[in-house]
This record gives C-alpha cells, structure tokens and sequence, in this order.
C-alpha cells in the first residue's frame, strides 16, 4: 500500500478487501453503519453530506456533461476488453455463470431463474 495513505485509509481499505465475505467491514445486521463509523470517516457528518449541505473539497472544471479532460489519459486511451467466455458452455450455462467468480450470489433468484426457464422450455416443446 502506498506510504501517503494515512494509517486509517489502509485499514478501511485491509477491511473492504477482506477475502471472506464474513469478516468484511460492512457485513452483519449494522452494514454500512460500520463503514460509517470507521476511523477514516470520522471527520464527516453523515447527516450534512446526504443532506448535501457540505461543500465539496474540489470541485472539477468542465465544459459539458461528457466533458473528460479531468480524468487522467491512462484511463481515456485504454481500449476496452471484453472479458473472454468459455465458448464450451450453453447460454443458459453462461448465464449462471457470469458471476460464478464473485463472493455475493442470490442463489434463490439463480434458483427461480433455472425454474423459469424449465417451464419455458416444457412449454415450447409441448407446442411442437
């Protein structure tokens, strides 16, 4: 991590990348309330700020909404990639697993999701 993070910026950052899903900062019944309360928040009234009654430190200049000259050309010059698909797998296969690699999955809805496209599918062979 970089040595000009102040020593609270690298913990919220150590506690937002916690691998385990568990153990992360921001998980368990409170949320985001633990987020809020961290250390490197400690200068901010949470109140103010979504009533946005606080000025913001900087404030970009731009010429229009589509307006990037504020954002630096490392990122304006890269052209974009698709992420590669495992050309072996049906759609519906590709489709359950397009977030196969994350932590979070609603497997209920994943679950619903298979059920609809069985009914679908007995449906439109029954038409035949």
């Amino acid at each position: 991590m970089k040595k000009e993070f102040s020593e609270d910026a690298k913990d919220l950052i150590v506690k937002l990348l916690e691998p385990k899903p568990s153990l992360r900062i921001g998980h368990g019944p409170d949320g985001a309330k633990n987020i809020k309360q961290h250390p490197f928040f400690s200068q901010i009234d949470w109140e103010q700020l979504y009533n946005k009654a606080i000025e913001p430190p900087f404030v970009p200049v731009v010429q229009n909404d589509e307006d990037i000259s504020q954002i630096d050309t490392l990122f304006t010059k890269e052209l974009p990639q698709e992420t590669p698909v495992v050309s072996k797998l049906k759609d519906h296969e590709k489709a359950q697993n397009h977030f196969g690699g994350f932590t979070f999955e609603r497997r209920d809805i994943l679950s619903m999701q298979n059920k609809l496209q069985e009914t679908k599918s007995k449906s439109s062979k029954s038409k035949k």
